[in-house]
């Protein structure tokens, strides 16, 4: 059998009820800001490596510090399409773009409109501003363009070019690329109490054990785990938070395989913490060519001169 084929299968019978689920349609996701176009415009990219994008997750795109690290984030991504999913209620200014370069390596879009009574609601997370969801949605609808997807937060810092990240995934075919957590049934993990696969299984480990969460600040999605994603919540009338929701469906999808993000690519990279926390964690020593989060612009202004300084240094 064909696995793409297969798994892929579903799209055309999610999308209908997507609009309905999520209240998005073509017009409510537009680019922002510039001549910069949308993926949602109609003009279908060129594919970098295999396929694979990067979708930069920010409410806004302003001058300082989050501009500059975007800014170093596109100048290093290589071929890669650059996707800055912003908040709905922003719009990005001409002379703020215009900083980004390689321009032809950028997209602007609006996230897609997540509506919070909807399955898409619970896994999106009103605490995250649904985030998450709005970039499932996005990955769900880019499959002409995009087959995988890097998800970054923009309180992820990475120590050096982001190609020799991705870089050194690119033969990796797995469909999730992510760390993930190992919970105890605690209440420390109360997200498990509340996630299930369908309306009578939990979202427990195959052999029952506790709950595999996944980190979602830094992780690579293929389009068919987005589209599981939307089969489950649509029609099998799964819920459940995204971070113990994902692992659990990939589990039980014979066809789906997840990798972890290797230590040497790893600083420290802390679950949660949303953007209204002033926080900055780096493991120390600092290294090169590693990933940290949070590093929040709000705890240090100073860091998008870093992350120029950083890739500067560590661009041979």
């Amino acid at each position: 059998m064909d696995t793409k084929a297969s798994c892929e299968s579903c799209v055309s019978a999610v999308t209908s009820s997507l609009a309905t689920l999520a209240g998005i349609c073509p017009t409510n996701v537009r680019g922002g800001g510039g001549h910069f176009r949308s993926d949602m415009d109609g003009a279908v990219p060129a594919m970098g490596r295999s396929g694979e994008c990067i979708a930069y997750i920010t409410r806004s795109l302003e001058h300082g510090c989050r501009l500059a690290r975007l800014a170093a984030l596109v100048a290093s991504a290589g071929d890669r399409m650059v996707y800055v999913l912003h908040g709905r209620n922003h719009t990005p200014t001409g002379e703020a773009v215009a900083k980004l370069r390689p321009q032809k390596n950028v997209r602007l879009v609006r996230q897609p409109l997540v509506v919070p009574s909807s399955p898409w609601g619970l896994f999106g997370g009103k605490f995250v501003g649904y985030s998450k969801a709005a970039f499932v949605l996005w990955l769900l609808r880019s499959h002409t363009s995009c087959h995988r997807a890097w998800q970054i937060e923009d309180d992820v810092f990475f120590t050096g070019p982001w190609s020799a990240l991705f870089n050194a995934y690119s033969a990796d075919e797995s469909h999730i690329i992510a760390s993930t957590i190992h919970h105890p049934s605690t209440s420390y993990f109360a997200h498990e109490r509340t996630c299930f696969l369908n309306i009578t299984t939990r979202c427990r480990s195959a052999e029952d054990r506790s709950l595999t969460a996944v980190v979602w600040p830094l992780l690579r999605m293929s389009h068919a785990v987005a589209s599981e994603i939307a089969r489950a919540l649509t029609t099998q009338r799964a819920k459940g938070f995204h971070e113990a929701l994902l692992a659990p469906l990939c589990e039980r999808a014979a066809w789906c395989s997840l990798s972890h993000l290797r230590p040497e690519h790893l600083g420290s990279m802390v679950a949660g913490h949303s953007s209204a926390s002033k926080r900055k964690q780096f493991a120390s020593p600092v290294l090169a060519r590693r990933a940290y989060h949070p590093a929040k612009c709000e705890a240090d202004p100073g860091l998008g001169e870093l992350a120029r300084t950083w890739l500067q240094q560590n661009s041979t």
